[in-house]
């Protein structure tokens, strides 16, 4: 409507300036504008604890960050990538949007910002029209600029119902990533299904995020999801929901699955070493031939 037009500009002249935190007070409040804010801005949104001077002044600690240094991500697909999508996983969540050229409609630009201290992930999703393209060959679907660096981004086609197993180069981490969107999706409309109540409805999205949080390791969605319905079997994502449900608690938990909170995701794991078929010198991952004997690898 007119006023989330509004607010949403007004998020958007000033991102990039300063970020923001949201302490919500009492119970009688519309989640969404907090939402926009939060993520508009990169900060958190929760609810105000019963401490309430301590969290203002954790508050305040985490917003002197006037403005945070920029790092482009340039995506530039072939014809056939018909879209391009970039999310932030850890340490937050956040979806970024890309600038496009009118006179370069393959190419995405999107503007990373190194909000805290450490590292981040990032999860690349691109959707493209393979319906012309060999299946088991190595075909080059695009280039992805980080700065100065730009690397190509391979991909190889497989028949239907082939698995592809998850390897030491970070399957499992996208995996996991893919299984956490899908299981803080499924949280938010579980959310969303009781308020109104739609129990049924519900008790369906509820189920599918518990069963996802027992494969990721997510406990804490466990204990939010305890706090308005009854797990059956997490295991199988069986979830009832009560007669009656507390609207607070809803809009607090609608909060706590977009406010940042961090993904159980598992640490990238170590590549293991290679050897030359042949002599068995040590090989390094990117290595074409062995610096010993000369075979190819």
């Amino acid at each position: 409507d007119r006023e989330d037009s509004a607010l949403k500009a007004q998020i958007a002249s000033c991102e990039g300036a300063f970020g923001v935190d949201v302490l919500a007070l009492g119970r009688d409040w519309d989640p969404a504008p907090l939402l926009a804010l939060a993520e508009g801005l990169h900060g958190t949104a929760e609810p105000a604890p019963d401490r309430f001077a301590p969290a203002v002044t954790g508050a305040l600690a985490r917003l002197r960050r006037v403005r945070s240094p920029e790092l482009p991500l340039t995506v530039t697909g072939r014809p056939t990538v018909t879209g391009v999508a970039l999310s932030e996983s850890l340490p937050e969540w956040h979806s970024l949007v890309p600038a496009t050229d009118p006179g370069h409609p393959h190419r995405y630009a999107f503007a990373t910002h190194r909000w805290t201290p450490g590292a981040r992930d990032y999860l690349l999703t691109l959707r493209a029209d393979a319906s012309t393209d060999p299946l088991g060959v190595l075909l080059q679907l695009a280039t992805v600029s980080v700065g100065d660096a730009t690397a190509p981004l391979v991909v190889r086609w497989l028949p239907p119902g082939v698995a592809v197993g998850a390897d030491s180069g970070g399957g499992g981490t996208v995996d996991a990533v893919n299984a956490a969107t899908r299981m803080r999706t499924a949280l938010d409309r579980g959310y969303a299904a009781l308020d109104p109540m739609s129990r049924e409805e519900a008790e369906r999205q509820f189920g599918l995020a518990v069963r996802l949080a027992h494969e990721i390791g997510a406990a804490w969605v466990l204990d939010d999801v305890r706090k308005v319905a009854d797990i059956v079997d997490g295991a199988r994502g069986r979830v009832r929901v009560g007669p009656t449900v507390d609207r607070g608690t809803v809009r607090e938990g609608r909060l706590h699955v977009a406010s940042g909170r961090l993904l159980d995701l598992p640490a990238h794991a170590s590549p293991s070493p290679s050897k030359c078929p042949g002599c068995r010198h040590p090989a390094g991952q990117g290595a074409r031939y062995c610096i010993a004997c000369g075979r190819t690898l």
